[in-house]
């Protein structure tokens, strides 16, 4: 699966998909882009 936008519900979503993948033995591979990668930067005030 490759995350390419950092929309918080398409990650949450993609979250519930990977989850159950994993939960029925299924290998997976994760591509986080840019874009995606930003949204789980935590802003340092």
């Amino acid at each position: 699966m490759a995350l390419f936008s950092g929309n918080l519900d398409k990650l949450r979503a993609a979250g519930v998909i990977l989850s159950g993948a994993t939960a029925d033995d299924i290998e997976i591979d994760i591509y986080v882009l840019l874009r995606a990668a930003r949204a789980f930067k935590k802003e340092i005030a």
